[in-house]
């Protein structure tokens, strides 16, 4: 009985002292004896973190670290993917297939429900949204009054659409990683939209962008850091601006991102170096990707000398 307990407490020390002890399970019966991970992410790289075989029944367990708070997907190769809420509490799961998300309950996770609950609602409102506007760009020959009427109809589609978004974000609880997180998605979806229908609204969306924390753990840890850069350098292009006055922009988001990074997290400032030097080659600004690698070289430089 006493070896029994002492093995007991080596493996509940050993938990904590690697920091972890929470955990992702659950059964998909539909993926018996089949490799399942755990994904988190680490700024704009995704770490695989955990690893097993489900059983004969689907079942399995994972562990996760204890101090994340963000996102993470599991991922069963070759079959698909499940996103997850990771909150520093342990999540539960039952389903049939991970692609079959509306068969997929949660059995003790809010977030995870509210989650997906917004983006079945989100689909909801955009497909209903998209019928109606192939319907009245399909309908030129109607008279002017009729199709007034219908553009009038569309326009009011589109505020109660937004109207009931911002009423379920504004409902979540502030503690929660998605109060956080829905908006965040929602940012760099209405950067495309805007771009393509509004570009009246994209010098604002230019200005939100840089008013950002970009060494917010919240967003180091969400899987988004690659869409949103992309989103936003993917906007300063749709200006209607000159080839002149476009580098400038650049320039200036270039400048914003060293100094929102710098001092505070050396190892994301080199995976955004990395990354928006590709990126910037392959859009055409070879000058500004040198810029930018030249302008944290003295960064890097500083931190060498500094050891």
């Amino acid at each position: 009985m006493r070896s029994f307990t002492t093995v007991i407490l080596i493996l509940l020390a050993t938990q904590n002292f690697y920091g972890i002890c929470t955990n992702v399970s659950g059964r998909l019966t539909g993926h018996a004896d089949q490799v399942i991970k755990l994904f988190v992410y680490d700024g704009l790289d995704r770490v695989e973190f955990a690893s097993t075989m489900t059983d004969k029944h689907g079942c399995f367990y994972l562990n996760c670290p204890d101090d994340y708070v963000g996102m993470g997907y599991l991922e069963i190769p070759e079959k698909g993917k499940l996103e997850l809420v990771l909150n520093n509490s342990d999540v539960r799961l039952s389903g049939y297939n991970i692609l079959e998300i509306e068969r997929i309950k949660f059995k003790n996770s809010p977030e995870n429900c509210l989650y997906y609950q917004f983006l079945a609602d989100h689909k909801r409102r955009d497909d209903l949204l998209l019928e109606s506007h192939q319907q009245l760009s399909q309908s030129p020959k109607k008279e002017s009054h009729d199709r007034n009427k219908d553009k009038s109809s569309f326009n009011d589609q589109i505020k109660k659409s937004v109207r009931e978004e911002l009423e379920f974000i504004n409902g979540l609880d502030k503690e929660t990683y998605i109060s956080w997180y829905i908006p965040s998605i929602r940012f760099i979806h209405d950067m495309s939209v805007q771009a393509k229908y509004n570009p009246s609204f994209i010098p604002f969306f230019i200005e939100d962008f840089r008013r950002l924390d970009l060494a917010d753990k919240r967003l180091l840890h969400s899987g988004i850091y690659c869409d949103l850069l992309e989103g936003h350098f993917a906007l300063i292009e749709k200006t209607n601006k000159s080839r002149e006055e476009v580098y400038s922009e650049v320039y200036q988001s270039i400048n914003y991102i060293i100094k929102s990074l710098e001092g505070k997290d050396d190892k994301l400032l080199a995976q955004v170096d990395t990354f928006l030097s590709n990126q910037l080659k392959e859009d055409g600004f070879g000058e500004l990707s040198k810029y930018l690698s030249l302008a944290i070289l003295p960064i890097n430089n500083n931190k060498i000398e500094k050891y």
